[in-house]
């Protein structure tokens, strides 16, 4: 919860920082294996996050995963 937060308040005050939250959020799910749980759609099909590669995952906006 305290990433997704800072993650909100980096998108307005250090977009810099942005990309590495995600990375540290994404991390935050795999470590938790929710990226088991969570589906998403994708290319029209759903899918488990933890069934997408990296290059997939960035395609993806980002608040559609967090």
């Amino acid at each position: 919860e305290k990433l997704l937060e800072e993650y909100e308040s980096a998108k307005r005050k250090d977009p810099a920082r942005v990309h590495v939250l995600e990375h540290m959020i994404l991390d935050a799910i795999k470590k938790a294996k929710l990226d088991k749980e969570i589906t998403i759609f994708f290319q029209g099909k759903k899918k488990k996050l933890c069934d997408l590669s990296h290059e997939e995952i960035h395609k993806i906006p980002f608040e559609r995963i967090a």
